[in-house]
């Protein structure tokens, strides 16, 4: 789950579509093989239209968006050793320039470790361990 198809999961979502919109055809069959032969009757006689591959691609995309994924295009006809080095560079940027930073340190756990931190050397007995989680938790935070 940490690399998606868009491809892949709007086609899904079309197959389900379809398998809302055919009811009574799939009502009472055990899904799984009989329910997919009959999408798959189904999409070979009536193929899906572009307005639907678009709605599906699109859901799915903001889909992948809203749970923090990066979105990227890939020309189907690369050559894989050619798609590798380009997934690197092209990865590798966006992610510099577009993903936000998983936030590690957890708001509620700042309050008591800056309490700790400061206790400790209002007491002139500072720790090195002490030190390292106050400078860990001021070091996550990010200001936007």
């Amino acid at each position: 789950m940490q690399c998606r198809s868009i491809n892949v999961l709007a086609d899904w979502k079309i197959r389900d579509q379809r398998e809302d919109a055919l009811g009574d055809k799939v009502k009472g069959k055990r899904r799984g093989a009989e329910v997919g032969a009959i999408i798959n009757a189904d999409l070979a006689t009536n193929p899906p239209t572009p307005e639907e591959w678009e709605a599906a691609i699109g859901y799915r995309s903001i889909e992948a968006y809203r749970q923090g994924y990066l979105l990227l295009a890939v020309a189907p006809d690369l050559q894989m050793d050619k798609a590798v080095s380009l997934m690197k560079r092209v990865y590798g940027s966006t992610r510099r320039r577009y993903a936000s930073p998983k936030q590690r340190a957890r708001w509620e756990n700042w309050l008591p470790l800056i309490t700790s931190f400061e206790d400790a050397e209002l007491s002139h007995k500072a720790y090195a361990q002490e030190f390292a989680r106050y400078r860990r938790a001021l070091d996550s935070l990010h200001f936007a």
